[in-house]
């Protein structure tokens, strides 16, 4: 367990899941609540244990059987949600798997990737930059360069900082926009609008 403290100290680069989120459940959205419906209760591993500090009210440790990413769940954790709120913090993947087809992008905490086959995933993605909408920034891009990506290659690897960007006009115009939370865009939406710089 030290080992891998000492590691995600320095940098998640080299760990195998990507960058964090967090959902509570009592103001889940749709996506967020299918994602904790298939969370499995596992024994916690020494991942898990890295996210928890000394203190923490920690309820239950999980593994999402489609990523194969660790989760923790917390009640009341946070300071400025109620006492006994539930709360999990999982992480993204760094890249989807290998054939992935991207169907839709939906907007949201965090931003979820829905692939052909059905299958829901949190956006690949490292701890920063992260993925975000509705301002002109570097959140905004990086998604219109992830999402560029995954229209190439439903496989493409995350984003991250230092590395050659694309640019992607139409996209980070689309994402500079203050879309409300649970947006669904189409796959053919997406395409239209990576050409319409």
């Amino acid at each position: 367990m030290e080992c891998l403290e000492q590691v995600s100290m320095w940098s998640g680069r080299d760990l195998p899941f990507g960058g964090s989120f967090s959902i509570t459940r009592s103001d889940v959205s749709r996506p967020g609540a299918e994602w904790i419906n298939r969370l499995r209760p596992v024994r916690p591993t020494a991942i898990h244990q890295i996210w928890v500090e000394d203190g923490d009210p920690v309820v239950g440790n999980f593994i999402d059987p489609v990523t194969g990413s660790p989760v923790v769940a917390f009640m009341g954790r946070y300071a400025s949600r109620a006492h006994r709120e539930i709360s999990y913090l999982g992480r993204a993947p760094k890249q989807l798997p290998a054939g992935s087809v991207l169907k839709e992008l939906i907007l949201d905490g965090p931003i979820w990737v829905r692939t052909t086959d059905g299958v829901l995933y949190p956006a690949p993605r490292m701890d920063a930059p992260g993925l975000s909408w509705g301002y002109s920034g570097t959140g905004p891009t990086t998604l219109a360069q992830c999402v560029g990506r995954l229209l190439e290659d439903g496989a493409a690897p995350a984003v991250t900082w230092g590395m050659t960007r694309e640019r992607e006009p139409g996209l980070e115009a689309f994402f500079a926009i203050g879309h409300k939370a649970g947006t669904r865009i189409p796959r053919r939406e997406l395409e239209r609008l990576r050409t319409s710089s």
